[in-house]
């Protein structure tokens, strides 16, 4: 490999490292016997393994996938005996199935998750204590690069992919003009649109597309798979693959003083988009994960103090993700041939990491497997960066799955007000008994949102959001498809959880801190859902018309919401809810007037029959038949059912 003249300063022995969900849906191979396999990706970067739709786990081999093998110590390697599906399996990858130790295989990675828990993984401070998260107000310059590989090329030409991307990144106009092409843009509006209107004007960061370089390896070699000092598996080598990237710009005559705005030595952001696809939508192991991070230091291993020092600033926080969306199976099996560019929904999460927004899916295999319940297509930094409709064609038949990354899902009031961008209102005991509207904060900067409190202390860690999901603009595919209504949102904050050097808000099993509270009372986990899951993928999709109020159930209070971590309830309910014109109103009642009594026209449904709830409000059903003894809310009053 070409000698790098930029300084390389440490060792780059690991580094912390935030990856983008994986895509979920299944997929389908030709095996080189030609026989079909269908199979799904699971995990993120940071663990990530392939099983098929009834859960062998399979070894990878070029593009050919094969039975695993599970050693003493959990450890993944190919039998050498090629996959299939159930009911065309040999005698002999039967037999190996039978031996595969998955106990063993997952029990290898929840012990390296609890060394990470008990030692920490701890950042690397920085001179003055000064921060290295890319600004969120005002107009600030990213440096964003362009790197294809030796064998990988982008599929156009220099001129043409600069051109592209300063599209996707940059216009403002409400589509791309390329939209005609779909390896140009199939997107909704540019990266910098998204948080032009997420900050409501407040943000507008400037994306300098200031160079196309080539890579002197194969893709192979900086997609490589590494361990660092704990044994945890990384899917990528970012300490070959930035200081490459950024000597060759600077070759090219890219000037990286020019990229640190606050003038702390260290280059504020360097943003590689690289040729071909990436492995979190089910390329071949050895492309690159999607990620954003910086170098860290655990606190007994060498410390790194950046990537490498160019034109007397040092590259620290970066961020990458791949040129083409899904993988060569789709385009070759869906698309007739035809790539994809890759959705706007990756490079906005993971952009959204290098401005300190942590996941809010769990990212360990112990919480995954749970199935803690999370936030999923709801927010952009879980199953949201993945909204959007791919249009596949199987078996001849046209056909429609969310997974495209077209149209992410829109921030939260929670992110909005996290980044200074608009902050919530707070429902207070006094404003008990008033009724309250809720204007889509995705409409104008006039939409509301509210806080409440289980004990009006507006300093309290946990509490709920409300905010009302309509079809405006960027959230526009998600209410028309996934639902639309007042969403509820649970919160139990806590910085080190929710810091970048954590990240983990929605890893403890059963105490999530970051999740929805579904007005049906459901809230499946993409973890979950899938063939030989416990939910089916339409199940799973269907599952979001029950989440915001009323919802696909008509359901129009929320009597008591259960405070996770505290374990108590916080009987503030929330009465008469209703959309209409996509506005939302209800009452905000305490505990004490709802059991004076409520209106007479709100103690049945619109056909006259019972709603029923349990004391921490999971709606259970319209009978009292087969319910079992307790204390029950039928109507707005609780009763007692012997």
């Amino acid at each position: 490999m070409k000698k790098l003249i930029a300084i390389l300063i440490g060792v780059l022995t690991t580094i912390n490292i935030w990856g983008a969900k994986a895509f979920s849906e299944p997929l389908t191979i030709t095996q080189k016997d030609g026989k079909l396999l269908t199979f799904q990706l699971h995990g993120d970067e940071h663990f990530n393994y392939i099983a098929t739709t009834d859960g062998v786990l399979l070894c990878r081999v070029g593009k050919d996938y094969y039975i695993a093998a599970i050693d003493e110590n959990g450890k993944m390697s190919s039998s050498g005996v090629l996959a299939h599906n159930a009911g065309q399996r040999t005698e002999e990858e039967i037999v190996l199935i039978g031996k595969q130790d998955k106990d063993k295989f997952f029990a290898c990675q929840k012990a390296i998750e609890t060394e990470e828990v008990k030692r920490g993984m701890k950042r690397i401070s920085m001179p003055n204590g000064n921060s290295t998260l890319f600004p969120h107000t005002g107009s600030p310059t990213a440096l964003v690069l362009l790197a294809d590989f030796k064998d990988v090329p982008f599929k156009h030409d220099d001129a043409t992919t600069k051109e592209i991307f300063n599209q996707y990144l940059n216009a403002m106009d409400t589509r791309p003009t390329h939209a005609s092409d779909a390896t140009l843009s199939k997107n909704i509006g540019s990266v910098a649109k998204y948080f032009y209107d997420m900050s409501y004007g407040s943000f507008t960061p400037q994306f300098d597309v200031a160079a196309v370089v080539h890579l002197s390896e194969n893709m192979s070699v900086y997609g490589e798979d590494w361990e660092d000092t704990y044994g945890r598996s990384h899917s990528s080598r970012m300490d070959l693959f930035i200081p490459e990237v950024c000597q060759l710009a600077h070759d090219a005559g890219v000037d990286f003083s020019q990229y640190d705005e606050n003038d702390d030595g260290y280059v504020d952001l360097v943003y590689v988009i690289f040729a071909g696809y990436g492995t979190s939508t089910g390329a071949d192991e050895d492309t690159i994960w999607p990620q954003s991070g910086t170098p860290i230091v655990y606190p007994s291993g060498s410390q790194t103090t950046c990537f490498c020092k160019i034109d007397g600033k040092m590259v620290f926080r970066y961020g990458v993700h791949s040129e083409l969306n899904f993988n060569p199976t789709m385009t070759t099996n869906y698309f007739n041939e035809d790539p994809q560019i890759n959705g706007i929904g990756l490079f906005c999460h993971e952009f959204s990491h290098c401005m300190g927004l942590p996941d809010f899916y769990p990212t360990t295999k112990t919480a995954q497997d749970a199935g803690n319940p999370a936030m999923e297509f709801w927010d952009l930094m879980d199953g949201g960066e993945y909204s959007g409709f791919i249009t596949v064609t199987i078996n001849g038949t046209e056909r429609k799955q969310p997974g495209s990354g077209y149209n992410p899902t829109a921030y939260t009031a929670w992110e909005r007000e996290y980044l200074g961008w608009k902050e919530m209102e707070v429902l207070k005991d006094e404003d008990s008994g008033q009724r309250i509207e809720l204007v889509s904060i995705d409409k104008s900067v006039d939409g509301t949102a509210y806080k409440i409190f289980p004990d009006d202390d507006e300093n309290g860690s946990e509490y709920v959001f409300i905010q009302n999901i309509q079809p405006y603009g960027w959230n526009s595919w998600l209410a028309n498809n996934m639902g639309h209504g007042m969403l509820v949102t649970y919160v139990n904050y806590d910085a080190t959880a929710f810091s970048l050097s954590y990240n983990r808000v929605n890893n403890t099993v059963g105490q999530s801190r970051m999740t929805i509270v579904p007005a049906d009372g459901q809230l499946i986990s993409s973890y979950l859902s899938g063939s030989n899951k416990t939910y089916t993928k339409n199940e799973y999709y269907a599952s979001f018309l029950g989440d915001p109020f009323p919802g696909s159930q008509n359901i129009n209070e929320l009597l008591s919401i259960p405070m996770i971590w505290s374990g108590t309830n916080m009987e503030k309910p929330l009465l008469k809810i209703k959309e209409e014109n996509n506005i939302i109103s209800f009452y905000y009642q305490t505990l004490p007037q709802i059991t004076t009594g409520i209106s007479e026209t709100d103690k049945t449904d619109d056909s006259g029959t019972l709603r029923i709830y349990t004391l921490d409000g999971r709606y259970v059903g319209k009978s009292t038949r087969g319910l079992a003894k307790g204390v029950y809310v039928i109507n707005g009053k609780k009763t007692v059912i012997r």
